[in-house]
């Protein structure tokens, strides 16, 4: 992105412009001027800090002099921070080494500071002085982000030329700046450039700029800041900003910013395809991606379970807290022990706990244990709780979304403090145990109603992975049908298969009750299955005969007049239908109702293909 200047060229500092109040011209800027430039004027400071692009400024000697306000709120950093250090020690890899090494500019497409995690599209600009000396350099870095609004108070705009003439020049964005007459004092050289003037023939004159006076008379009348401003012109489609000068609560003048939308629109659909790359990047990464050997038994070769069996492998070899997200049936708990099998823990307990099979009182003995006499019918010698038993290794809490209030205060004590108290007991211990939570529950929904602490939420909620329903994952129905087959195989050792009709009602199918109503169906389906082979029949009746709900009310369906014999077939074909579903599946029964002999009834089913 050009960010206003020709490549190669350098920002020169005349001393002349900068301190034309003196008599005495200096040869050369000095690195204290450039200090004073920056520095001694506040207002004209916080004219740089309403700009959306960030500004860091280095000396010859490599160090940070100046930042301004969107410079650190990209790299989330303060100017206590930064300015004084040495600028690779804040930005490593930064171009502005480049730059004093070799004074040319430098534009980079992208850079990620890995001190910062920020991502952004610098230009690096060296500053000279008039005898052509390097002695700095300029990073202009910009955000993609919306323009933020300021009000900006100053005491006088009249220097602003003569001050800051050497960054603002630098800028792609448009600057003009005007006051209560609405005469122009000051006006960059984008400006100068799109407008086709001169500065001597505009300054102090009034702005004649096609569609800016009405945003201007706005801003100036309101005191507010305007945003949101298009303009076209020489077709271009222009943004405009502006903001009101105030000083002592007075509006003394206007400052519009304008902006190239082309531009951004271009840069925008640019990061749509980096993002869709990045995305496609991911998937490749997730699918080729080794997984930890414990991660193995769990089943599934979709992109979302790939992404999140990643996201877990990772947690893994952390001690950090993991909260699992999912319906009940889709393999919480599978995950929650891959975990800790994948972990420095793997060699200690993995202990787990329903949440909510136990009321209050027992859930609290079960989790943190009693001392002998603590209650009536308490175990003499007392009885250790789960989070003792799970001492060096790892707790897993199901279902904690039905744990109440009152459990949850004690469990946030408990995880705050790595400590444990039985009940009626006087000793405290020290606990070294990894909580794994799980829960079905809208979490989000229940902190807001008062039902989930928020501050437990997020003392468990570090890493989250959220299992995939089995409906959204249906290309994995093929590989955990086969893994039941082989998991439920007969006794007698005698293999089972499935045809490709049932295999295609399985992957019809919604499965509200996830992969544990899918592991249940293949169980059964195994009982009925004859000659090792799982037809549509042998599924539960729900699954296969679904697509006839409508024909339950009525035997016939005729239709268009068509020949008697049509007729016929098309009766045979839905009586059949009907007596397999009342009958619930039950072959027998339904050749019972129909009055058919089996090999009669069987000739029927696999003449209209019914099954």
């Amino acid at each position: 992105m050009d960010y206003g200047r020709s490549k190669g060229e350098s920002i020169k500092v005349d001393s002349r412009k900068l301190n034309n109040s003196e008599s005495r011209i200096p040869e050369a800027i000095s690195l204290e001027s450039i200090d004073e430039i920056l520095f001694q004027n506040a207002y004209m400071n916080a004219i740089l800090d309403s700009l959306d692009i960030g500004i860091c400024l280095v000396n010859k000697n490599k160090e940070i002099i100046f930042v301004n306000k969107e410079q650190l709120k990209i790299h989330n950093i303060t100017s206590e921070s930064v300015l004084g250090k040495q600028v690779s020690d804040i930005f490593p890899g930064t171009g502005h080494i480049d730059v004093l090494e070799t004074g040319l500019c430098i534009t980079k497409d992208e850079i990620k500071f890995v001190t910062t995690g920020a991502t952004v599209r610098p230009k690096y600009t060296p500053i000279v002085d008039c005898d052509d000396n390097l002695i700095g350099s300029l990073a202009l870095v910009k955000a993609i982000e919306d323009y933020r609004e300021v009000s900006i108070e100053v005491k006088s705009i009249k220097n602003i030329y003569e001050r800051f003439s050497l960054i603002f020049n630098s800028l792609q964005e448009v600057i003009v700046a005007v006051d209560i007459m609405r005469n122009v004092v000051y006006a960059n050289s984008s400006y100068l450039k799109i407008s086709s003037d001169d500065i001597k023939r505009i300054l102090n004159k009034k702005l004649s700029f096609e569609g800016l006076e009405p945003i201007i008379t706005s801003t100036l009348d309101n005191a507010k800041t305007i945003k949101n401003n298009s303009l076209l012109l020489q077709n271009m489609h222009l943004d405009v900003i502006s903001f009101p000068i105030i000083v002592d609560e007075v509006v003394v003048g206007c400052i519009c910013i304008i902006r190239d939308v082309t531009e951004v629109e271009a840069l925008t659909a640019r990061l749509e395809r980096t993002a869709h790359l990045a995305e496609y990047f991911k998937k490749q990464i997730y699918s080729q991606k080794t997984l930890p050997t414990a991660f193995e038994s769990i089943i599934g070769n979709s992109d979302c379970m790939k992404e999140q069996l990643t996201i877990a492998a990772k947690a893994a070899v952390t001690s950090c807290r993991v909260m699992i997200r999912g319906s009940n049936g889709a393999g919480k708990e599978l995950i929650a022990r891959a975990i800790h099998a994948s972990s420095t823990r793997s060699t200690g307990p993995f202990i787990a706990i329903n949440c909510a099979a136990l009321p209050d009182a027992l859930l609290e003995s079960e989790l943190f244990g009693y001392d002998e006499g603590a209650f009536t019918g308490a175990k003499k010698g007392g009885k250790p709780g789960k989070f003792e038993l799970a001492n060096g290794g790892t707790l897993f809490l199901d279902e904690i979304g039905d744990m109440s209030v009152y459990m949850q205060a004690k469990l946030l004590r408990i995880l705050q403090n790595m400590e444990n108290e039985r009940i009626g007991g006087t000793k405290v211990q020290k606990l070294d145990v990894r909580v794994i939570s799980a829960t079905n529950a809208d979490i989000e929904r229940m902190i807001v109603e008062g039902q989930f602490r928020e501050d437990l939420y997020y003392r468990m909620n570090v890493v989250m992975v959220t299992v995939p329903d089995l409906k959204e994952r249906k290309g994995d129905i093929p590989l955990l049908a086969n893994h039941f087959l082989k998991k439920y195989a007969r006794a007698d050792g005698e293999p089972i298969k499935i045809s490709k009709d049932a295999l295609d009602l399985l992957e019809m199918y919604d499965w509200p009750g996830n992969v544990r109503e899918l592991e249940n169906v293949i169980e059964r389906s195994i009982v009925f299955a004859e000659n090792g082979v799982i037809e549509p029949f042998h599924l539960p009746s729900n699954l296969w005969l679904s697509e006839f709900e409508d024909e339950k009310q009525s035997v016939v369906i005729i239709g268009k007049t068509k020949p008697l014999e049509d007729i016929v077939m098309e009766c045979e074909k839905q009586a059949i239908k009907r007596a397999i579903y009342e009958a619930d599946n039950n072959k027998s029964k339904a050749m019972e109702a129909l009055k058919l002999s089996r090999r009669a009834f069987y000739y029927k089913v696999n003449k209209y293909g019914i099954l």
